[in-house]
């Protein structure tokens, strides 16, 4: 399977994924994935997600912060596994919009 595979698996299970994004490992709920188009890095694919464990860079913030949410380029996720954590609750962002993806390939249910 492909991490594009795992990714898309996890959303419609509604379960998280364990990810090596910038070569390090990270815990999260997969909320959205879909097309972005920006001038610098044109059309791609990014992962909207929750991390809510795992290496953090700018650290986490308490479990349900909105802090934790990541918009992530799949080029940038190297490897990912499902694991059998349900996807995080009270994620408040679950249903609206954001400016991290254009057109949704898949996504939670709203």
């Amino acid at each position: 399977m492909t991490v594009e595979d795992v990714i898309v698996a996890a959303i419609r299970r509604g379960l998280s994924l364990e990810v090596i994004y910038d070569g390090y490992a990270r815990l999260v709920s997969p909320i959205r994935y879909g097309w972005k188009e920006t001038e610098k890095e044109g059309m791609h694919k990014n992962l909207f997600c929750y991390q809510f464990g795992g290496y953090s860079s700018r650290g986490l913030g308490p479990d349900g912060s909105m802090q934790n949410y990541r918009c992530w380029n799949l080029e940038n996720i190297s490897g990912a596994s499902v694991v059998e954590i349900p996807t995080h609750s009270g994620l408040k962002w679950t249903s609206e919009p954001s400016t991290c993806i254009d057109r949704v390939i898949v996504g939670l249910p709203v």
